[in-house]
């Protein structure tokens, strides 16, 4: 990272972001390599989908659930083709580039999941 500066203008200061472990399309949100259901860890909605792309950060890590609470047999995230759903997440799942998906049916809303890379 190069920064300069020059005397006309003075800044209190600039922030680097590091690139994302995560590419999201839908209402779900990613935490540095943590993603996370909508509206977590309040309940998530009725009818919503997401579909997640691991980014070249998180190819190879594996994926484990640090939180898992949906709709039993209704409201499901699927890693690798492999469905979690209930109390039961991820756990060291290794990531490929694969996109993971999540969706919710039209009732019953719970506090979600959070999954993170290491």
């Amino acid at each position: 990272i190069t920064w300069s500066s020059d005397t006309s203008v003075t800044l209190t200061g600039w922030e680097v972001c590091a690139p994302p472990h995560f590419t999201v399309v839908g209402p779900c949100s990613v935490d540095g390599a943590c993603i996370r259901s909508p509206n977590y860890p309040s309940e998530y909605g009725n009818v919503q989908s997401c579909t997640i792309t691991p980014t070249s950060l998180a190819v190879g890590k594996h994926l484990s659930a640090t939180a898992f609470n949906t709709e039993s047999g209704f409201d499901k995230l699927i890693v690798n083709g492999a469905t979690y759903d209930g109390t039961v997440g991820p756990s060291n799942v290794l990531l490929g580039s694969a996109s993971i998906t999540w969706s919710s049916d039209t009732s019953v809303t719970l506090t979600g999941w959070e999954v993170c890379a290491r």
